[in-house]
């Protein structure tokens, strides 16, 4: 019996995706696309169409990136944080409430390419191996990353190493300008094969945060996906970016008010499918309209002052915000 070559199963899926297209009307060009990924050439196709191709196969999408908090708080206050872990008390994310979040999203997707453990900062969290391994059960072929400002890397023990390599755990590091041995740490990954990365940051983005629901959310989203288009997962909910979920620091710590509407996130255990929740991370939401992307401003990294300034937000001079 004839086998068939992985390049002739691909001309046989372009072939039945094509087929499926036209039937719906799909224009050609978008055909040509939807054919090019899936007969390999992945270049020259958007993630839209990458959804609609997995969907005509009748195959759960995937979704390219999400990031979630492992603490809120942080050991390394920056000014400006977008995450605004410098106003945050000690809380820690539960990995209980963390495992039933990636089971459904198993559910969902096909696979999550990134998973991002993230906060504040995660090697505060005592159980943070937890959340890996929660997060490699539910998606054997993700890049799982934990990303870290590197001060309590050198106080790591072999045991973390270890189990950080059996995971597949990735490190990546946020080098600032503070006193630590990152040459020592990335020399320390290597002797236990762990994969480890570094970017160095000198300066910082700040987007401007109003009050008033003042902007255009269609141009804001479309303005902002160069800067924040990075998906959370907090406590069941996907947001488009971290502003949303965590915006109530903000709020408490200066009285501004920025309320978050329940349409402002999707509830993954409502969601009918994982195509539901792709195309939520890839269109605006009205909170959207409290953030003015085109007005970015570049800043030098300095510790956090807390004050509102650091955060784009600016007083009338009656006191209340814009």
């Amino acid at each position: 019996m004839r086998q068939v070559g992985q390049p002739q199963r691909r001309r046989a899926l372009s072939s039945r995706v094509a087929r499926a297209a036209f039937r719906r009307g799909v224009p050609a060009s978008t055909r040509f696309r939807l054919e090019s990924y899936v007969a390999g050439n992945r270049s020259v196709v958007p993630e839209g169409a990458r959804l609609t191709a997995s969907r005509m196969l009748g195959r759960k999408p995937v979704l390219p990136y999400l990031e979630t908090h492992v603490t809120d708080h942080c050991n390394l206050a920056c000014g400006g944080c977008d995450h605004f872990s410098p106003l945050s008390p000690p809380r820690f994310a539960s990995p209980p409430r963390f495992a039933r979040d990636m089971h459904r999203l198993g559910q969902l997707f096909e696979n999550i390419r990134t998973i991002k453990l993230l906060g504040g900062e995660p090697l505060l969290h005592p159980d943070v191996l937890t959340f890996a391994r929660h997060a490699r059960e539910a998606f054997p072929r993700a890049s799982v990353v934990l990303l870290t400002n590197g001060l309590l890397v050198p106080k790591l023990s072999d045991d973390f190493w270890g189990a950080a390599m059996a995971l597949r755990l990735e490190l990546e590091m946020s080098v600032y300008p503070v006193a630590i041995e990152y040459e020592r740490i990335e020399r320390t990954a290597a002797r236990h094969g762990v994969r480890m990365r570094t970017s160095r940051r000198q300066t910082f983005c700040r987007i401007p945060l109003h009050e008033a629901a003042d902007n255009d959310e269609r141009r804001a989203f479309r303005d902002c996906r160069k800067w924040m288009n990075c998906p959370v997962l907090r406590d069941g909910r996907v947001y488009p970016c971290p502003r949303i979920p965590y915006v109530e620091l903000l709020e408490r710590q200066f009285g501004i008010k920025v309320p978050v509407a329940d349409d402002d996130s999707i509830d993954i255990r409502g969601a009918a499918d994982g195509y539901e929740v792709a195309r939520f991370v890839r269109r605006p939401v009205l909170w959207c309209r409290h953030c003015h992307p085109r007005r970015v401003e570049s800043y030098p990294w300095a510790p956090s002052r807390r004050q509102p300034e650091e955060w784009g937000l600016e007083a009338r001079e009656d006191g209340s915000w814009l």
